[in-house]
């Protein structure tokens, strides 16, 4: 099984559902974990066990309004999710 969970901004939050992927481990051992996270949350999501595999998007490239810039990286991003053919999908970030 894989899962794939998102929340990209605020590391306050992001440390909030690392109990959350505790439990998806507890409940799925054998499961393949990706996280999907910002740039700047991505180091602390690396050092946690329980996390298989860490997504980090570039926030501050979506913000210049520059399309050369953020294009790009939301075709590699668009990418990067359909390969990993996720079964379920948590999204703490609560955009719908």
């Amino acid at each position: 099984m894989n899962i794939l969970v998102i929340r990209l901004k605020s590391i306050g939050d992001v440390v909030l559902t690392l109990p959350a992927v505790n439990a998806l481990r507890d409940n799925y051992p054998d499961a393949r974990i990706v996280y999907l996270t910002s740039s700047e949350n991505a180091g602390l999501i690396a050092g946690f066990q329980e996390v298989n595999e860490v997504i980090s998007l570039d926030r501050r490239s979506y913000r210049t309004g520059n399309p050369l810039t953020f294009v790009p990286q939301f075709f590699r991003l668009l990418r990067r999710l359909r390969t990993g053919r996720f079964d379920l999908a948590i999204d703490f970030q609560n955009y719908g």
